[in-house]
C-alpha cells in the first residue's frame, strides 16, 4: 500500500492527531544504521528473531486522507507536459486542491499521498481543519 513519506506523516500527525492501521517504524540494522519500514498496527519487526524497533509515526494512504479531508478535496496525477511552475515539463506528480469561500489551496508533491498530505497540513495551518480531541 502506497503512504505519505516519513517526513510528511510526521509533520501531519503533530498537527492532526489522526491514527491509521498503518504506521512508520524504525528498525536498527546490524551494520549500526536505522531503516523505515510501515507495518500494520500490531505487527512487530523481527531481525534475527528478535523484535526490533519502535513506532515513529502514523503512515497516511490516500483513501484515509481523503475521508478526513474537506468534500470536494480533489487529487490529480499528471505526466509529462503541464503548466505548473514548480516542475519541469518531463516531471510526473501530483497536486491536491480544495477550493472554498476564501479562496482554493493547491499543493504538489511527488505523489498524490503527498499531495493530500500537504494539503491536510496547509488546511491545519490556515485553520480550515482542527486537532482532533
Amino acid at each position: 500500500m502506497n503512504v505519505t513519506n516519513l517526513e510528511l506523516s510526521k509533520q501531519l500527525y503533530e498537527l492532526s492527531g489522526w491514527y491509521t492501521d498503518r504506521r512508520w517504524y524504525q528498525v536498527p540494522e546490524d551494520n549500526g544504521t536505522t531503516s523505515h519500514e510501515v507495518v500494520k498496527t500490531g505487527e512487530i519487526v523481527y531481525r534475527n528473531g528478535v523484535s526490533v524497533g519502535g513506532v515513529i509515526s502514523p503512515a497516511y494512504d490516500c483513501g484515509y486522507l481523503l475521508r478526513k479531508l474537506p468534500t470536494h478535496t480533489q487529487v490529480r496525477t499528471y505526466y509529462g507536459y503541464h503548466h505548473e511552475p514548480e516542475f519541469s515539463q518531463d516531471e510526473c506528480g501530483s497536486y491536491a486542491y480544495y477550493d472554498y469561500a476564501q479562496g482554493r489551496y493547491n499543493l504538489y508533491g511527488a505523489t498524490p499521498e503527498d499531495a493530500l498530505c500537504l494539503l491536510a497540513i496547509k488546511l491545519f495551518e490556515q485553520g480550515v481543519l482542527t486537532k482532533e480531541k
